[in-house]
């Protein structure tokens, strides 16, 4: 068995890969983990109609030995704090009642990213960012790109040179410019979208550095970057559904890299946003 692994914060990450018998098991791990751990696996075969050795070899996959032992990592996984299953907004909820739903969702993938994200993880992402000497490009599109702008005028105000490419069509043109002394950062919240992974192997191919902020560590995306952080949301489970809490994991994690550097540089720091203050200030002053 893996040591320290949380079972659903994995199957989570691991849900885009699995074929379509896993994530009928993983899904319903996922929903009702505390039944699992109570059931016996000719039960659990019957109720989700799949067979028992599809159950063994799933167990297999994620490291333990068995269905017993797999009932006991998720035992532990829900001892080290409350799973929280994905609360949807329905026809009968007020707006309020919407936007607590929508709160305990994002509180509760914030949480998960946190207990599962590697600290090795966080310190190359720093690295990364830290050691690139021309530029950084930020790179999203749809949903993603309101995250890829985000990141750029918080580097841009960190005094970092940075961009961001929002357009499909500009991500690979973009990306053929790179080379070894830049950086380019792709936001996903799948690791599959075509034109973002095509554009990130052109940025490898000229040796520029990659890192991806992405919901799926299994994607092609995460695979492929030099760094990836995996923010780890109930929404996995539901690829088709508009990514909210997730979007705000991927926000979390950029603006905890902004708050580090940040923090890091405080002298250098105060003094650029000295500069640009002033002269924000007095652009505002002709108005």
């Amino acid at each position: 068995m893996i040591e320290n692994m949380n079972v659903l914060s994995q199957i989570e990450k691991d849900f885009l890969s699995m074929s379509e018998v896993e994530k009928k098991i993983g899904g319903y791990i996922l929903h009702y983990p505390e039944k699992v751990i109570n059931t016996t696996m000719r039960v659990l075969s019957q109720e989700i109609e799949v067979s028992e050795g599809s159950i063994v070899n799933f167990s297999n996959k994620l490291g333990f030995d068995g269905f017993t032992r797999l009932k006991i990592g998720i035992a532990q996984s829900l001892g080290k704090h409350k799973y929280h299953l994905l609360e949807e907004v329905d026809e009968k909820d007020s707006p309020k009642d919407a936007m607590k739903k929508t709160m305990d969702n994002a509180i509760a993938s914030f949480q998960s990213t946190y207990n599962a994200i590697c600290p090795d993880e966080l310190q190359k992402a720093i690295d990364l960012i830290m050691n690139t000497k021309k530029r950084i490009e930020f790179y999203g599109i749809s949903t993603s790109a309101i995250l890829a702008n985000d990141a750029y005028y918080r580097f841009r105000y960190l005094g970092l040179q940075s961009a961001a490419v929002t357009d499909a069509f500009m991500l690979p043109v973009s990306a053929s410019m790179l080379d070894e002394d830049c950086l380019a950062v792709a936001f996903s919240h799948t690791g599959r979208t075509d034109e973002i992974v095509d554009s990130m192997k052109i940025a490898k191919y000229r040796g520029a550095k990659t890192m991806c902020i992405t919901s799926y560590s299994s994607g092609a995306l995460a695979k492929l970057c030099d760094v990836s952080l995996v923010a780890i949301s109930n929404e996995a489970t539901q690829i088709d559904r508009l990514p909210v809490s997730s979007r705000l994991t991927h926000l979390l994690l950029m603006d905890t890299l902004c708050a580090y550097i940040n923090a890091k540089q405080e002298d250098t720091m105060l003094e650029k946003h000295s500069i640009t203050n002033e002269i924000v200030e007095r652009h505002y002053q002709r108005y």
